[in-house]
């Protein structure tokens, strides 16, 4: 199956990381027709329609905000995505880009995934949390692939980047939110970041500002860049240069102001909620999200195609890595040609070791291992609405505390990064 991502940009590393490392006022890149069109256009088709009323903003901005936080529960482009940036060859490529070592995608998308915006919505200056509050990872990238067909410059939603939201003389570097463009920027802190308010025609037709957010966090960051864990800290927008001696206020600067000391109000709300969420049951449900996050992560199956997985029958451990076997069903959407299988084999793993893929205990390949990814193909066949069980075994195993590897005391025999369904057939 081909990248999700144009193959130019793939190829255009170097060219880009230039870009990223260059750029004003804090690392960020900027990357159109990022997707393969037909990506792009099937993540529009696909993207969930709108109910009518959307999750309201806790920040106290006017207008509605719709999220879909878990792409594997929507179509399976959205699906796709999820695989394609959680497999490690992604990863790398980012790493590329950006400088930053082993890179992680946060399956959970914890504030990310789709976000939709509606009339009169804006997002305030703000810099986002810099811990993963269930995980304690480092927030490192924020990538935003805009999914607006068309979109027209007056109906404002401009991502915009500040130096210092705080001066008032200072420009922010601004894009529209246009189809297909991708905007990939570094999160500390001092990259702030929001967008001005949207306004749609009033002509009966409904509009939205359309976006796919992802995160990606690192266990570690440099000690200079470490600061006290913070929820994302926003600043209200400045009164307008006109309010100054002798002005005088129209109806509609009396609104105005009446939102923007409105902002204040809920800005410290907000604020002072988040310093009283240290009590003995939000302690417990913080340990009750690790453990369904944990849960979650361990029966992911990276699928790329149209299927979706029903079942994990033997799951692995929660970072995605297994011992001896990990099996699951999944049920065909599309008819399937054939089916490839990555999957990583930890280094210290015997020469002689061997995984066998099979698909409903007849289908099946074996092959003898070495550290690193194997591929293995199996010329299998689903018609719609298929239930297949595939399982993956293999004959050996590894410990990397008692090789002297890694700290790590767990005996593992494979990492399956992603299965790929054809189609094509």
């Amino acid at each position: 199956m081909k990248p999700c991502i144009e193959t130019s940009i793939i190829e255009s590393a170097d060219e880009i990381a230039a870009q990223f490392y260059s750029a004003q006022p804090f690392k960020h890149v900027v990357l159109e027709n990022f997707f393969r069109e037909d990506v792009a256009r099937s993540l529009v088709a696909e993207f969930p329609y709108a109910p009518e009323n959307g999750v309201k903003n806790s920040y106290g901005a006017p207008g509605d905000k719709i999220v879909h936080s878990d792409l594997t529960n929507l179509g399976p482009t959205f699906r796709e995505i999820d695989t394609y940036f959680s497999a490690q060859t992604t990863l790398d490529w980012l790493a590329t880009i950006t400088g930053i070592p082993d890179i992680l995608y946060d399956p959970s998308n914890y504030g990310g995934g789709l976000h939709e915006n509606c009339d009169n919505r804006d997002l305030r200056p703000h810099v986002d949390f810099n811990f993963h509050p269930v995980t304690k990872l480092h927030r490192r990238l924020n990538l935003i692939v805009y999914l607006n067909d068309p979109w027209k410059s007056d109906w404002g939603g401009s991502l915009q980047l500040y130096a210092d939201p705080r001066n008032h003389q200072e420009s922010p570097v601004s894009y529209e939110p246009l189809f297909n463009r991708c905007v990939l920027f570094a999160t500390y802190e001092a990259s702030w970041h929001g967008f001005d308010r949207l306004c749609f025609p009033k002509d009966g037709v409904y509009r939205s500002r359309k976006s796919l957010s992802l995160y990606f966090y690192t266990a570690e960051r440099p000690s200079t860049d470490i600061y006290r864990e913070h929820t994302t800290f926003f600043i209200p927008r400045p009164f307008p240069a006109k309010y100054a001696a002798g002005y005088t206020i129209t109806r509609e600067d009396e609104c105005d102001l009446t939102d923007l000391i409105g902002q204040r109000d809920h800005l410290i709300e907000l604020y002072q909620g988040e310093q009283g969420r240290q009590d003995e049951s939000s302690s417990e449900l913080a340990q009750l999200r690790i453990l369904v996050s944990q849960l979650r992560k361990s029966q992911h199956v990276p699928t790329m195609g149209y299927v979706r997985t029903i079942e994990t029958i033997k799951s692995g451990y929660s970072d995605g890595w297994c011992e001896r076997a990990f099996s699951f069903r999944i049920c065909a959407e599309r008819p399937v040609s054939g089916i490839s299988l990555s999957i990583r084999i930890p280094e210290g793993m015997p020469q002689d070791g061997q995984i066998t893929v099979s698909i409903d205990k007849k289908d099946s390949v074996s092959s003898f291992v070495a550290p690193g990814t194997l591929t293995l193909d199996i010329a299998h066949t689903l018609e719609t609405n298929t239930i297949a069980e595939i399982s993956i075994r293999s004959t050996h195993t590894v410990n990397h505390y008692q090789l002297g590897i890694s700290k790590d005391q767990r005996n593992l025999g494979f990492y399956l990064e992603r299965v790929i369904f054809d189609h094509t057939g």
